[in-house]
């Protein structure tokens, strides 16, 4: 007797929080790789100094797989 009043409590207390969820539209779910191609052509510009003699840097901009390509070099 004692289980199905613990049980049925906690099933009262579960409701709310699963009252909130809904589910996400088949739209939404078919931007998310739209979403990620984008991240990955998306530019990151940094300043780098154009050779070691000068304190000047510029600001070159480039995608992050261009950045790791360009840190393997160095």
């Amino acid at each position: 007797m004692r289980l199905a009043a613990i049980a049925a409590g906690l099933t009262i207390l579960a409701a709310p929080a699963f009252a909130g969820q809904q589910e996400v539209p088949a739209e939404t779910r078919a931007d998310a790789p739209k979403a990620e191609a984008k991240k990955d052509a998306e530019k990151i510009c940094k300043y780098v100094r154009a050779d070691m003699s000068s304190r000047r840097k510029q600001k070159v901009c480039m995608t992050e797989a261009e950045w790791i390509e360009f840190n393997r070099g160095n």
